[in-house]
């Protein structure tokens, strides 16, 4: 059975036209506010040479809904679009966006999630480690983890929600996610890099944004 992909935040996220994913998704949804989008799909069109592209924006495999997070809900943009099923497989992605929400919007936004797919569903959501105020050097040189944290503030982004492990693996269950597993870059080295002889100091990299893959329950 057919799944399909939803990337909340998407930003100018291009995994719906680099990657292969027709073998196993019937459409991508990418959901963000409508001028990114417009900016997103002008700057996709101008690439005439990747017939890809085009022919993925053409042929709607990949759908963009806009929304402004602050004044709409997922679910009822999601339900209300074209083409979209409530029944239909999923996986959702939702990186990069929780450390600059209040841990009650994150929650919203989940709960609205969980309306509109079926259970068994997949998200793949990120957050950053709470060690990154109380104990920096956990995640990599204090320095550079600072330098992280103030480049944020100073683009007027700053990150305000933060999360140990445990803290975060409750909140999910809370909301009716149950957690398959939690990762950090480190992890990767060893699973990915490591076998191919591709050997990363980790003092080269910081392990500040964990990577959570969940069910919905």
């Amino acid at each position: 059975e057919k799944q399909q992909l939803i990337i909340l935040g998407a930003g100018y996220d291009t995994r719906g036209f680099r990657l292969n994913l027709q073998p196993a998704f019937e459409c991508v949804w990418e959901v963000d506010q409508t001028e990114v989008q417009t900016k997103k799909i002008r700057n996709l069109r101008q690439i005439k040479d990747d017939v890809c592209i085009q022919e993925r924006i053409d042929s709607c495999f990949v759908r963009f809904i806009g929304i402004d997070f602050n004044q709409e809900s997922i679910d009822e943009k999601l339900q209300s679009s074209e083409g979209y099923s409530i029944h239909t497989p999923s996986v959702v992605t939702l990186e990069g966006i929780t450390q600059y929400l209040p841990k009650d919007s994150t929650a919203e936004t989940l709960t609205a999630l969980k309306k509109v797919v079926p259970a068994g569903s997949i998200l793949l959501i990120t957050y950053v480690d709470q060690n990154v105020l109380d104990d920096p050097i956990q995640c990599g040189s204090p320095n550079e983890v600072k330098k992280a944290v103030n480049s944020a503030s100073m683009v007027g982004e700053p990150w305000i929600s933060f999360w140990t492990p445990d803290e975060f693996s409750s909140y999910l269950k809370e909301l009716g996610y149950n957690v398959m597993s939690d990762s950090i870059p480190y992890d990767y080295i060893e699973k990915y890099l490591t076998p191919l002889g591709r050997n990363r100091e980790k003092k080269e990299m910081l392990a500040m944004e964990h990577f959570v893959v969940a069910t919905i329950e």
